[in-house]
């Protein structure tokens, strides 16, 4: 694995408190290093702060401990979003913002930044709150005003951690067929799957990209929701030799409520070599072709 598939995200951002005031200012300026990923149409991201006023950061025995995401929207924090701008290697955002804070609150007040892929498909009739929904995020981090003095304004390098949710695991085999020039997915099977309580089918859409264009795309079965599943469909998809190792191939889980509305759950991808797929089934598949390699996936956010 890459060194550069290793390092985790930062997030470069400048604040300053002024006394006078009672202000809160800062700059969100770019996020480096968060890792690329493949999507069925341009890939696009917005940062999205929450102002979390008046909480502590230890326990009653004095130890650092975790904020949750329910602990910081029960506080009803101010929430502010960049404008979405094209995902790259540096996500570069240039935008300032500023809130009132009261001086009482500074020793309790955090910014929690999460940096959000947007999907762009979004239906520009439906309401904010919808369309607020169809993000994903894929790292945040936590950062405390009175860590350092902010007086003025200070640059500051932060870390971000990866998001990644428990969404459940996708096992699914793979196999090449030499002669006819193929990949085939079979046995596809869904455990401890995180489903909506209104999800009524889940099905399978795979998706073949090469050299990073869309080559072919088939769906499996609709099956009843269940924490446990399993699609029997033979997903074929023709892959010549020469394309092998520059194809990606992409498997999203959905789930569709009783109105018909779909909504990914998570996605698995594996390549010869791409970043951000798994790489050791691809390498299986091509060992041991004819033969079908089975191997278990935890899915990932997806848009």
């Amino acid at each position: 694995m890459d060194d550069c598939e290793n390092r985790l995200p930062r997030l470069s951002i400048a604040l300053e408190y002024s006394e006078k005031e009672t202000t809160l200012n800062f700059y969100i300026k770019k996020v480096v290093d968060a890792p690329l990923v493949t999507y069925t149409h341009e890939l696009v991201s917005k940062a999205r702060i929450y102002v979390v006023k008046g909480v502590g950061r230890r326990t009653w025995m004095g130890r650092h401990r975790t904020i949750t995401e329910e602990e910081i929207l029960g506080t009803k924090p101010t929430t502010w979003e960049t404008l979405t701008v094209r995902r790259c290697e540096t996500t570069i955002f240039n935008e300032f913002f500023s809130c009132p804070l009261d001086a009482t609150l500074f020793h309790r007040t955090m910014l929690r930044i999460q940096l959000c892929d947007v999907d762009t498909t979004a239906d520009e009739g439906g309401s904010a709150e919808e369309n607020s929904q169809k993000s994903v995020v894929v790292a945040e981090t936590d950062f405390w005003v009175d860590s350092s003095p902010i007086l003025q304004f200070v640059e500051f390098e932060i870390p971000m951690q990866l998001a990644n949710p428990d969404l459940g695991e996708l096992e699914f085999g793979l196999t090449y067929l030499l002669t006819a020039e193929r990949v085939v997915v079979t046995n596809c099977v869904g455990t401890n799957l995180r489903l909506k309580d209104e999800s009524c089918v889940l099905f399978l859409e795979a998706t073949l990209y090469v050299k990073g264009k869309l080559r072919e795309r088939h769906r499996s079965e609709r099956r009843d929701a269940d924490f446990e599943q399993e699609w029997t469909t033979r997903l074929l998809f023709d892959v010549p030799r020469k394309d092998v190792f520059d194809s990606i191939l992409l498997i999203s889980l959905y789930e569709m409520d009783g109105s018909q509305r779909c909504q990914k759950i998570g996605r698995v991808g594996v390549s010869f070599c791409s970043p951000s797929t798994d790489h050791s089934h691809w390498h299986a598949m091509l060992r041991n072709s004819r033969t079908r390699a089975t191997q278990i996936h935890k899915l990932a956010p997806a848009i």
